[in-house]
C-alpha cells in the first residue's frame, strides 16, 4: 500500500523496527495487510499513523522497545502486543452491518487477523460523505464510517476529511 511506502521519520519512531531487533518484534501494521485498490485510502484514513505501528508478541516486548526509543531519543510509537488484544464487544446487537464492513475488503496475512479485526472491525464503508452521514446518524452502535475517498466519520461523530495535499 501506499502506507507501506509512508514510513513516517523524526518523531513518529517508525524506523524503530529497522534499529531495533529486539525479542518479539513482529513486524509493522502496514505489512500484515493488502487492502483491495479501491479501499487502500478509506485503510489509511482509518489507521492513520497506526500502519505505522510496531506488532509484537507480548507486553514486556513493547516496554523493551519504548524504553529502548526512550534511551537512545529515537522517537515514538505504538506498539501493538498481538497477544494481549481485546475482540471489539461480543454483542451482536453492537456490531455493524457485516456486508458493509471495510474489513471485508482486506487480506490479512495470519496469525494477525485479530489485530486487524480489533482495529477496522467496527468501521463501515459508504459511498460518499452525505451517506455516511445518513449512516452514522441512523446506526444505534459504535461504529466509525469512511468513505473510499477517506473521509471519516469516527464513533464519537467527528468528521474528519478535506484534501491530502497542501498548497
Amino acid at each position: 500500500t501506499k502506507a507501506r511506502s509512508d514510513t513516517a521519520g523524526g518523531q513518529s519512531g517508525a524506523a524503530a523496527p529497522a534499529a531495533y531487533s529486539g525479542q518479539g518484534v513482529l513486524g509493522i501494521m502496514a505489512d500484515i495487510l493488502e487492502p483491495a485498490p479501491a479501499y487502500e485510502t478509506a485503510v489509511e484514513a482509518c489507521l492513520g499513523e497506526a500502519l505505522q505501528y510496531i506488532l509484537v508478541e507480548e507486553q514486556p516486548s513493547a516496554i523493551e522497545a519504548i524504553d529502548y526509543l526512550t534511551a537512545t531519543q529515537s522517537g515514538r510509537s505504538g506498539f501493538v502486543p498481538i497477544s494481549r488484544i481485546k475482540p471489539l464487544s461480543s454483542d451482536p446487537k453492537k456490531h455493524p452491518a457485516q456486508d458493509r464492513l471495510l474489513i471485508n475488503h482486506i487480506t490479512v496475512k495470519p496469525p494477525f487477523e485479530p489485530v486487524v479485526q480489533s482495529m477496522l472491525g467496527h468501521v463501515v464503508v459508504a459511498a460518499d460523505l452525505s451517506e455516511a452521514l445518513a449512516l452514522w446518524n441512523r446506526n444505534g452502535v459504535a461504529q466509525a464510517i469512511v468513505t473510499q475517498d477517506g473521509e471519516v466519520i469516527s464513533s464519537q461523530g467527528i468528521l474528519l476529511g478535506g484534501s491530502r495535499d497542501k498548497k
